[in-house]
């Protein structure tokens, strides 16, 4: 070997590759900042890092994304053989990680530095190649294809060098951090989502800032205690690599000093705005997360459009047995007597006191009742300590001291409820009460004040909430105490309000926080990245994919970054429109299929396409209601449009919020709306409806369609032939078409000389009604053709002279508007847009909706008057080249998403 070269990043490119992880290359990227390296180039796929590599030709280094670097590169080898070096670093676990499998062969392990292929794929995370040309001269292999091929035939010569060792963990590293773990609320929240998180495959560290002054939570084992350590938080986050933060009750300062590591915190808030602590207010995070809608509307005037909603969830205990029995004999409780049970700290927050006089209301009317105050203050608090004072003041003086007993702070509080009847709370302000939630858990019911999270509760546990208004008398008070429900043997908890839901929601927030593209990308892209992304279910053959396509070719003929993301469609098996638009160069990415997974795993996919891009500007285009309801919650700081297909949109939204997706706040129709830049829907009469529901601006955009060569109008046929183009579903009413006709082809004139070609295969799952309409036309001159190839539509459309639609549901029919460009006379319902499409008696005929005599005797017209299908005809050609065209429907959607080329 020849002499070590000095060291110096200039002297290579650093390469980040892998499968698109925004965190694992946010990762890598600020260690090799801390080293003064950049990373140069990023890219997501084997076959790009071939190309750029060999386009780049100067020395590279190849880090597979995650990988973090144990030391700025010491030296560069030289070979005395005159052969290209390549010099590859072993991978060992970050902390925390588990154990790092053997990615080299037995083999290549065992020799000392040499390296011979063949190598494990997937194994080589940390490459250096002298000349990228002798490295990759196949472009199509992997890396580790690639340096098997080149060591074997000894074109370079390959060895392990340390100064290229890394560390790797592919899971997703965060560190929770809370100032202490005294027994509270938000402490409990903390110890359980890192219980959780690594169930749901992330890393999870936990660390505390201060030292306890009263009873805490026991530290699991690892718990990272700063206090009196000498190690500062922002040092900590640095030397454990984590992907994000997820900070819990910390100040302003300590904040601000975190936000100096550059990475990604996710601020938790547990409290209304009064309870924030001191400067968080200030606070710059990446993403806040708060745990009850009324706490993030105090947010978002802090952290616009940033702020998201994660109900705090617990994981019920199950009391000791013989605990109610216990309790009640040992406390004295006389058999009828109702125990009111108030569980938590001394706090001026929790108005305890009131609690003193509710009781002595209750007694007075006759009640038979005592109350337990089960917590303690807060030790070397002011404020704490002088509502102990005025508890212990208020209970002197009360007659009815005799029945309050304080029990102090318990380590079995589940105990306690057991042997309660009603819980009750008369707090200023909350969050969401962990509290409430154990109650209803143990079968208690619970009489609260109105607080932050109330509502959210009392909704999905009817019957077991009573809300007292906040500014309600004391007398009203006890009243809902006395007319509260019995409590439950067996109390049952929402899974909304699972600790596992919380953590499988919070995890999905701790990625994209780890992944905002603000962190990602902003090294130089080997591929091409995309500024407007299109979702939507699938590009199969319908009216709503090929309006989707029409505007991604468009688009793109115009030199805008456009892709398409599909959220059913499986790779192995793609659908002819998402093959047509990938063979005219626009992407499409294939999200892991809604019918086979869980709809946020596929949400999320699609939000690390984002990440992983450039992407701007998102549209859903048909896209069902749960998926894109995750995306909306996911997509932060996008620009987010819902386009409207028509009025199974607003059935589809309907259907969804009746019983929305279990843990997902975004709970309601307009709450899903506040996430959406703006709606877009086909047709004028659909806006007041979509601004209702939605509450967002609302902008109409009809569909647009090519203007085809015109076939010669077909002169004096022996049969005449109708036709249409719809999807054999029962929403698209085909049975009122075929009665029409019936009716039609029975008119003596006609009888004999006309038929009715139907185009359109069965949706999933209606094969049954495709069958039910072949056995109503037995007697009739009907053909059903099939579904139709995509450049089939127009031949369909050459050898028709009437086009009949029922326009079912209501929308912009593009079936109408291609048959209108081909310069056919058409009959339609008067659904949705059709109006708009066609102006009765100047461009076609429109006949009211469900009317099928009104829709025969159209068809009847223009089957017996060709000068009539010849006018109409030719005007309908007319009226899409001036309303309908494609180039006029881009240029819509470009002035109303905002796009630009520079994007």
């Amino acid at each position: 070997m020849a002499p070590l070269l000095p060291a110096s990043p200039t002297l290579f490119a650093t390469v980040l590759f892998g499968r698109s992880r925004p965190y694992l290359v946010a990762r890598t990227r600020r260690t090799l900042g801390a080293l003064g390296i950049e990373a140069t180039h990023v890219v997501t796929c084997e076959i790009e890092l071939a190309r750029l590599v060999q386009k780049l030709g100067s020395p590279a280094w190849l880090l597979r994304e995650g990988a973090v670097p144990m030391q700025a590169p010491a030296a560069l080898p030289k070979s005395a053989t005159g052969k290209p070096v390549v010099a590859v670093g072993r991978s060992y676990a970050l902390p925390g990680a588990s154990p790092t499998r053997a990615l080299l062969s037995p083999e290549n392990e065992a020799r000392a530095w040499e390296l011979r292929g063949p190598f494990v794929p997937g194994s080589l995370v940390s490459v250096y190649a002298e000349d990228p040309l002798a490295l990759f001269a196949d472009p199509k292999k992997t890396l580790e294809e690639a340096l098997s091929f080149a060591t074997l035939e000894g074109s370079v010569r390959a060895f392990l060098h340390p100064t290229f060792d890394v560390e790797t963990d592919e899971r997703l590293r965060v560190l929770e951090v809370t100032t202490t773990l005294h027994r509270g609320g938000a402490e409990r929240i903390v110890l359980d989502l890192h219980r959780e998180l690594p169930k749901l495959g992330a890393t999870s560290f936990l660390a505390t800032t201060f030292r306890a002054v009263r009873s805490t939570f026991g530290s699991p084992e690892g718990t990272l205690h700063l206090h009196g350590s000498g190690e500062t938080l922002p040092e900590l986050a640095v030397s454990l690599a984590v992907d994000v933060t997820h900070t819990h009750l910390l100040d302003g300062p300590r904040l601000e000093a975190l936000a100096s590591t550059k990475v990604p915190n996710l601020l938790h808030l547990h409290n209304a705005r009064t309870g924030w602590p001191e400067g968080s207010s200030t606070a710059a995070p990446t993403l806040v997360v708060a745990c009850a809608h009324g706490v993030a509307k105090d947010a978002e005037a802090h952290f616009p459009k940033t702020v998201r909603t994660v109900w705090n969830g617990i994981t019920p205990k199950a009391p000791s047995g013989g605990a109610r029995e216990r309790l009640r004999a040992t406390r004295g409780v006389e058999e009828g007597e109702r125990v009111l049970l108030a569980l938590a700290n001394v706090r001026p927050q929790k108005n305890l006191p009131e609690l003193v006089s509710v009781l002595e209301a209750l007694v007075s009317q006759g009640i038979s009742a005592s109350l337990w105050l089960v917590g303690e203050p807060v030790a070397r608090n002011e404020a704490s300590l002088a509502e102990d004072a005025r508890l212990t003041r208020v209970i002197a003086e009360s007659p009815v001291s005799h029945r309050v007993r304080r029990v102090g702070p318990s380590e079995t509080p589940e105990d306690e409820l057991a042997a309660a009847d009603v819980l009750v709370s008369a707090s200023h302000h909350e969050g969401l009460s962990l509290v409430h939630l154990e109650a209803l858990a143990a079968g208690l019911p619970i009489v609260a004040r109105e607080v932050f999270g109330l509502e959210e509760i009392a909704s999905r546990h009817v019957g077991r909430v009573v809300r007292v208004p906040a500014e309600a008398s004391v007398r009203s008070f006890a009243e809902a105490v006395r007319d509260a429900p019995s409590r439950e043997p067996l109390g049952t908890l929402a899974e909304d309000f699972s600790s596992r839901t919380m953590a499988r929601t919070t995890l999905a927030l701790l990625e994209r926080a780890a992944s905002r593209p603000s962190q990602a990308t902003s090294a130089t892209h080997a591929s091409e990245s995309t500024s407007l992304l299109l979702v939507t279910n699938n590009l199969v053959v319908g009216g709503a994919q090929s309006s989707a396509r029409r505007l991604l070719l468009a688009l793109h003929g115009r030199g805008f970054r456009v892709a398409c993301a599909t959220i059913e469609e499986q790779p192995e098996h793609p659908t002819s429109g998402s093959l047509d638009l990938e063979s005219r160069g626009v992407p499409v990415f294939r999200a892991p299929s809604v019918r086979l997974h869980d709809p946020l795993a596929s949400a999320l996919e699609v939000a690390r396409f984002c990440s992983s891009g450039s992407v701007t500007h998102v549209v859903f285009w048909n896209v069902i209601a749960e998926a894109k309801a995750w995306l909306a919650e996911l997509l932060v700081e996008l620009r987010v449009f819902d386009v409207s297909p028509g009025e199974m949109y607003f059935a589809s939204l309907d259907r969804y919020f009746r019983s929305p997706r279990c843990g997902l706040a975004l709970d309601t129709a307009r709450r899903y709306g506040a996430r959406l830049e703006g709606a877009i829907v086909k047709y004028e009469d659909e806006v007041a409806r979509a601004r209702d529901v939605l509450d967002v601006p609302v902008s109409v955009v009809r569909n647009g369609v090519p203007l085809p060569s015109l076939a010669p109008r077909r002169a004096h046929p022996t049969k005449l032939v109708i036709g249409t183009a719809a999807r054999l579903s029962p929403d698209k009413k085909l049975e009122e078409l075929l009665d029409a006709f019936r009716v039609c082809h029975a008119h003596h004139e006609h009888r004999g000389h006309v038929e009715l070609r139907i185009a359109g295969g069965p949706d999933r799952g209606c094969e049954g009604y495709r069958d039910t309409l072949l056995e109503r036309v037995r007697d009739l001159p009907v053909t059903f053709v099939g579904e139709l190839p995509l450049t089939g539509v127009s031949g369909f459309l050459d050898e028709l002279d009437v086009f009949a639609a029922v326009s079912e549901p209501s929308g912009c029919p593009n079936a109408n508007l291609e048959a209108m460009a081909k310069g056919l006379a058409l009959v339609a319902t008067d659904v949705g847009g059709t109006r708009e499409q066609v102006i009765h008696g100047e461009s076609g005929l429109v006949t009211p909706r469900g009317d099928v005599r009104a829709f025969a005797a159209a068809m009847q017209r223009l089957v017996g008057d060709s000068t009539l299908r010849g006018r109409l005809g030719d005007a309908a050609r007319i009226r899409i080249e001036g309303k309908f065209s494609v180039d006029r429907m881009a240029d819509d959607y470009v002035r109303i998403l905002g796009l630009t080329r520079d994007s």
